[in-house]
Order: C-alpha cells, then sequence, then structure tokens
C-alpha cells in the first residue's frame, strides 16, 4: 500500500510537471511564432512600399490568394486616401502565428519639386540673430493679406517655411522658423536663446544632391536691353539672348509660359520685371553673371501667381544689394548667395551657401512647387510613410484557427506565388 501511494504520488506530480512544460512549450512557441508573423507583416509592408515604387497599386495578392514568404503567407489591401495616398494592411501568418499592420503612405510618382523649402544650402546654414522664416501662396493672393497669424510673438502666413542644409543648421538668438529646420544626414540643428522651429528639427536620411544645370553651350546673339525709365515686353516663348539689362527705374514686362536663355543678366536701380504667369511659369537661364542694384524687385502682374525663376550656372557670388525687396526662385548650385542688410525675401533660394544678415524675413512661396521638377532620381525617394501601426487581424475565421496556414488553405508551399508575382498593377 505504501508502495502504490509513492507511486501515485509520483505519477500526479511527473504529470503536473508535464502539464507545465508543456504549456510553457505552447507559450513560447506561440510567441516565437507571433514574433516571427509581426516581422512578415512587416516585410509585406516593404514589399506592398516596392510595389508602390514600381507603378503598382501597392496591393499584393488577397486572402484567397496569398503569397508564401519565410515559411508563412501574406497578403496586402491597398485603399486609396487621396490623389496622393493609400492605406495599406499587411495581413501575416505563420504556425500559430496571426499579425495586420497597416501603415498610410504618400507617394507622389512625378519628380520632387526643385523649389521644397525657403533655403536650401549645400554647406552649413547659418540663421542670424532675429531672422525669420514662413510661407505664403502667392497663387491665392499678397503676403499681407495672409499674414494673419500670431504666434511666438511674429506676425506671419502659414508654416511651410522650411530650412535645409547637407550639414547643420545653426540658429542664432531669436531666429525663428515657422516650418521645419532639416540638417543633412548626421548633421544637427543647434539653438541659440529665444530661437524657435515650429516644426520638425530630424535629419534628412538623404543628403540633396543639388543637380547641375545642363544649358546650351552655343554662342547667344542679341541684347534685350530697356533704357532708363523705359519699357519693354516679351513671351510667351523660347527666347535666347546674349544679356537682358533693365535700365534704372525701368519696366520689363514677361508674359509666361516663357524660358529665356542668356549669358548676363542685370537689373538697375529701381528697376522693376513684372511677371505674367497665368498660364505659365517664367524661367531665366543665365550662363554667366547675374546682377541687380538696390531697389530692383519682380513684381507679378494682376491675378498672376509670381511664378519666375532664376537658374543660375555661374560660380560667381550672387550678391543682393542692402535694402532690396527680392522676389521669385533662385537657384545657384555653384555659388554662394549672399543677402546685405534690411533684405526681405518672398521666394526660394537654393546655393551652395547661403549667407545673410541679421532680422531678415524670408517668405517661401509655396506656389513654386508646382512649376519646377528637380528634374533627378537623386533628390530623395517622393515615397512617404505618414502612421504605421499594429492593427486588427482580419477575417476572423482565420484568426480563430491557429492550424498551420497551409493546411487551412488546403496548399502546398509549391503552389503559392512568390510576392513580387502579386503586385496589383495600376489601373
Amino acid at each position: 500500500m505504501i508502495s502504490l501511494v509513492v507511486l501515485a504520488v509520483l505519477m500526479t506530480v511527473t504529470t503536473a510537471f508535464f502539464i507545465l512544460a508543456t504549456g510553457k512549450a505552447k507559450r513560447v512557441s506561440g510567441g516565437f511564432d507571433d514574433d516571427r508573423t509581426l516581422l512578415l507583416a512587416e516585410s509585406g509592408l516593404h514589399e506592398a512600399y516596392e510595389a508602390l515604387r514600381n507603378g503598382g497599386t501597392g496591393a499584393i495578392g488577397s486572402p484567397d490568394d496569398p503569397a508564401y514568404l519565410g515559411g508563412g503567407v501574406f497578403w496586402v489591401s491597398a485603399t486609396p486616401q487621396g490623389p496622393d495616398e493609400v492605406l495599406l494592411v499587411s495581413t501575416a501568418m505563420i504556425g500559430s502565428g496571426r499579425k495586420a499592420v497597416g501603415a498610410l503612405a504618400s507617394f507622389d510618382p512625378n519628380d520632387s519639386p526643385l523649389f521644397q523649402t525657403t533655403l536650401n544650402s549645400r554647406e552649413r546654414l547659418t540663421l542670424n540673430q532675429g531672422v525669420m522664416i514662413d510661407s505664403f501662396d502667392s497663387a491665392a493672393g499678397t503676403y499681407i493679406d495672409q499674414m494673419v497669424n500670431l504666434t511666438n510673438g511674429h506676425q506671419h502666413a502659414s508654416m511651410n517655411g522650411d530650412a535645409r542644409s547637407n550639414e547643420d543648421v545653426v540658429l542664432n538668438s531669436q531666429a525663428t522658423v515657422f516650418g521645419d529646420a532639416i540638417p543633412g544626414p548626421g548633421h544637427l540643428v543647434t539653438y541659440a536663446f529665444g530661437s524657435f522651429v515650429s516644426g520638425s528639427d530630424t535629419p534628412a536620411p538623404e543628403p540633396f544632391q543639388f543637380p547641375e544645370l545642363d544649358l546650351p553651350g552655343h554662342a547667344l546673339a542679341g541684347a534685350l536691353t530697356v533704357p532708363n525709365l523705359g519699357s519693354a515686353s516679351i513671351g510667351p516663348g523660347d527666347f535666347e539672348l546674349a544679356t537682358v539689362s533693365i535700365g534704372k527705374s525701368a519696366v520689363l514686362s514677361v508674359k509666361g509660359p516663357a524660358t529665356i536663355l542668356l549669358d548676363d543678366f542685370s537689373g538697375g536701380r529701381d528697376a522693376r520685371l513684372v511677371v505674367d504667369a497665368t498660364a505659365g511659369p517664367v524661367t531665366f537661364n543665365v550662363r554667366g553673371n547675374y546682377t541687380h542694384l538696390a531697389g530692383f524687385q519682380a513684381s507679378a502682374a494682376p491675378g498672376s501667381p509670381l511664378a519666375v525663376a532664376f537658374m543660375l550656372e555661374g560660380k560667381q557670388d550672387v550678391v543682393f544689394p542692402s535694402n532690396t525687396a527680392i522676389r521669385g526662385a533662385y537657384y545657384a548650385p555653384n555659388a554662394n548667395i549672399v543677402f546685405s542688410n534690411a533684405n526681405e525675401c518672398w521666394g526660394a533660394f537654393a546655393a551652395n551657401r547661403i549667407d545673410m544678415s541679421n532680422d531678415m524675413k524670408f517668405h517661401f512661396d509655396e506656389d513654386l512647387m508646382n512649376h519646377w521638377e528637380a528634374d533627378t532620381g537623386d533628390l530623395g525617394d517622393a515615397f512617404k510613410v505618414l502612421a504605421w501601426q499594429v492593427v486588427e487581424f482580419e477575417p476572423d475565421e482565420l484568426l480563430g484557427d491557429r492550424r498551420d496556414p497551409l493546411a487551412i488553405l488546403g496548399v502546398t508551399k509549391s503552389d503559392l506565388a512568390k510576392p513580387v508575382d502579386l503586385w496589383v498593377p495600376a489601373p
């Protein structure tokens, strides 16, 4: 009897240990499957990203026709959320694991706009004391009409006035950015007393690649000269001129769309460039020198956005004299842009280096993004992930059935397609 009692106790203890060990093994196995399945679901999202980049909708397979990868299956649904946004949901199954993750993605397959920021410098960008940057849209009216906000002690318009550098971005005392301050990869934004950035200061994942201007090299003939106090008109169309010179207090009107290739551009004191871009933008491609004197300014014709850009190929510094109102976009990848005292700018500026005086005001014109493209694939991916999270697994019948997914589907590995073969093409 004693032996039987001891044996019964040992059997009970052994059974209990077996149950505990089996339960622990199942929990470990289940946790391992959950981890693997989450990784597979994330891999499904990245496969969908590549499908978008290659002209697909982002959808991959379906519950009835899933893709096979890494010992499990997944499918991705794609639901448009707007003209350039899509909601992706990747659903994955491995062993007993069941996971789904979702991402809101933005993708514009066109070239990125060349003028994306107010200031864009290849070298370190220093915003001097008291500098303020904000944004407006010249297609929607004047800056004054849009300057209706008060933030951090500044009256301003919109908050898309980004400042970017491929190196550090330095904010001196009281410098203010109503937008993002974007340093290059591995670089930082540094702040001084009273400086302020309303948006992000996260470094860019890739440096901005300043595309070189590919301007024709043949000889140009003729000159467009507007005498002092005089006026002239040109456009629409394409023009090749050796020089464009606007005399003192003279006015040159240009009707777009117009592209003007020239060697040298000069604007006299108090001269004006009037741009009518209602039908298209105006572009000056300058192979040599660009100069203008104090008081020179570009302005828009009534009802027109200020869509004018100067593409400057030369290496000579582009110097804006004191007390000048500067309007339009300036792209000088081989030169430095130097702003003198008491300048105020409405537009966008990209250069090798940008220098400025204290207390300047820069107002990014958002309309400029609609006209000039970067024309290179190296400017950064037009694809962005706006949000990501684990979401509810569907359908419910698969969530409740924890058998191997291949057994549930009644298929073998050889029956299932690779993810790339299940990309759903765009209509």
